[in-house]
C-alpha cells in the first residue's frame, strides 16, 4: 500500500444544538432559539494524507477549513416587543425603520484536524471504506451577515464580526464518512464521500452550550505516492 495525498471540497448542511442548565428561564431562552434559528449552508474544504497501517486499515489525517453555523431569521409580523434582541448573542437590531424580515448567516470559521482511521470493505474496480475519528477543531473568525428587508421594499445588507457570545477558541470534534473510491489511473482517483462533523465539546462558555455539526457530501482527488 502507498501514502495517499487528497484535497477536496464539500458543500455542507449545517447547524447545532443547544443545552442548557435546566432552569426555566434557559429552558425558555432554548424554546425561543430554536423557533427562530434554521440551519444554513456551509462547506469543508482542505487536503488530506493517509498512511497504510495493517492490512484493510490506514489513518489519514489533513488540514480543512470549514464555515459552520446557523441561521437566525425575524419577522417583524411575529415580534410583539420592542428592541429585537437576539435571545442568545444579544446584539440589537437597528428599529430606525419599519423592516419587514431580518435574516443573519452566522459563520464560524474554523481550522479542523482530524485523526481518522479508514477501514477497506471493498477493494474491487471501486473501493468502498468506512472511516472514522476525532478531530481537533480551532476557531479562526466568526462573522455575522445581515440581510434586513424593509416593508417599502428596500433591503440592507450589513456585516459584523463582534458578539457577545463566549466563543472558545478550541473544541474537539469527531467525524465519520463513507468512502468510496473510483481509480482514474494508476495513481489518481475520484473519491465521492458522505460525511458527518460534529462537536463533542461545546463552542462556547455560556448558560447555554452549543454543539455544532453537519453533513455534506465532500468530492475530491487522490494522489498515490510511491510505487
Amino acid at each position: 500500500e502507498s501514502i495517499t495525498l487528497g484535497v477536496s471540497f464539500s458543500p455542507d448542511y449545517s447547524y447545532r444544538d443547544l443545552r442548557h442548565d435546566g432552569s426555566e428561564m434557559m429552558k425558555n431562552a432554548v424554546a425561543l432559539n430554536n423557533e427562530w434559528e434554521s440551519p444554513k449552508l456551509g462547506y469543508t474544504s482542505g487536503i488530506s494524507i493517509k498512511f497504510p497501517l495493517i492490512s484493510k486499515l490506514s489513518f489519514e489525517t489533513g488540514i480543512y477549513f470549514a464555515d459552520k453555523g446557523e441561521k437566525l431569521v425575524i419577522d417583524a409580523s411575529q415580534v410583539t416587543f420592542g428592541d429585537l434582541i437576539d435571545p442568545r448573542y444579544g446584539f440589537v437590531y437597528e428599529t430606525s425603520e419599519v423592516f419587514a424580515t431580518s435574516t443573519s448567516n452566522r459563520k464560524y470559521m474554523y481550522l479542523d484536524i482530524p485523526m481518522k482511521l479508514e477501514y477497506l470493505l471493498i477493494d474491487k474496480k471501486i473501493s468502498i471504506s468506512i472511516t472514522g475519528g476525532p478531530s481537533l477543531n480551532t476557531l479562526v473568525k466568526y462573522n455575522r451577515k445581515t440581510k434586513t428587508r424593509y416593508q417599502d421594499g428596500s433591503t440592507k445588507v450589513s456585516s459584523n464580526s463582534t458578539t457577545t457570545a463566549s466563543l472558545l477558541r478550541f473544541n474537539l470534534g469527531m467525524v465519520s464518512s463513507i468512502n468510496i473510491n473510483f481509480p482514474l489511473n494508476d495513481r489518481l482517483g475520484l473519491e465521492l464521500e458522505p460525511t458527518y462533523r460534529r462537536s463533542l465539546t461545546p463552542i462556547n462558555n455560556d448558560r447555554i452550550k452549543e454543539y455544532l455539526y453537519s453533513t455534506g457530501m465532500s468530492v475530491g482527488l487522490t494522489y498515490k505516492l510511491g510505487g
